[in-house]
């Protein structure tokens, strides 16, 4: 009850300043999630230049240093 009391107490202006807050945090988290699926994608492709480093590796041994 207290919290419909506090809604009701809030002007215009203050009503849209949370609503737009909300709406910014929302956003936000959205761009997050969703760069991380496109930047993190499940893909059986080698990163480029790892068969390089891989046969570097089996000829010389410091690749990885």
């Amino acid at each position: 009850m207290d919290s419909v009391v506090l809604v009701g107490s809030l002007t215009g202006v203050e009503l849209l300043s949370l609503a737009s807050l909300a709406l910014a945090v929302i956003a936000l988290v959205g761009l997050v999630v969703g760069l991380e699926r496109y930047v993190f994608v499940e893909s059986d492709v080698d990163p480029v230049g790892l068969d390089d480093l891989e046969r570097d590796e089996d000829v010389d041994g410091d690749a990885w240093r």
